[in-house]
């Protein structure tokens, strides 16, 4: 992994809150983050971290798994940020989903 991906990383914690920031500035993030702008990235983690921690943690209902996850959705927000599709929906939506879908995978048989 990227040492400032890493970076961007261990900032999200327990209790991370995100200002309401609009949805368009996710999106325009992410179309920075698609060509590897770190700086966006961070930025993408300060707007969404705690939303992410919130519904994974309402769903796996286990505050340090849920942290492992949000980190989990954060670097393939990295890796995937090129499929993001402003004309499929916003950012967040887009965030959210990658989300729900994990922490609903990691609460899944093992």
């Amino acid at each position: 992994m990227d040492r400032s991906v890493g970076e961007c990383m261990r900032r999200v914690t327990p209790g991370a809150t995100a200002d309401a920031a609009p949805a368009v500035a996710v999106d325009h993030l992410l179309a920075r983050v698609a060509q590897g702008d770190i700086e966006a990235l961070a930025a993408v983690c300060d707007q969404v971290a705690g939303p992410v921690y919130g519904l994974v943690n309402y769903i796996v209902g286990d505050w340090a798994r849920s942290e492992r996850l949000t980190e989990e959705v954060l670097l393939e927000v990295w890796r995937t940020a090129s499929r993001f599709d402003p004309a499929a929906g916003s950012g967040l939506a887009w965030i959210v989903a990658i989300a729900q879908r994990r922490a609903v995978r990691a609460t899944g048989p093992e």
